[in-house]
């Protein structure tokens, strides 16, 4: 299991399952790289939403999962 895929199934419970299934399933993981995951999103259009929307959780994510991630790079 992926960095990224870790992050899902910690959000998949805090999240309702349409916004679930709309906006985090479409996002694949690409790779790592000094302290950074990178994650590629269908469009710009994604990378908002995960700000405006789950960017607390995403941290969370993160902080509470010690995989050593620092941020997420949407590309």
């Amino acid at each position: 299991m992926n960095s990224w895929e870790k992050i899902l199934e910690h959000l998949e419970k805090n999240i309702s399952p349409q916004s679930f299934s709309t906006w985090l399933q479409p996002a694949r993981f690409s790779h790592e790289e000094g302290g950074v995951l990178y994650v590629q999103v269908p469009s710009e259009t994604f990378r908002t939403w995960y700000h405006q929307h789950c960017a607390p959780q995403l941290q969370d994510a993160l902080d509470g999962l010690g995989m050593g991630i620092e941020r997420i790079e949407w590309i």
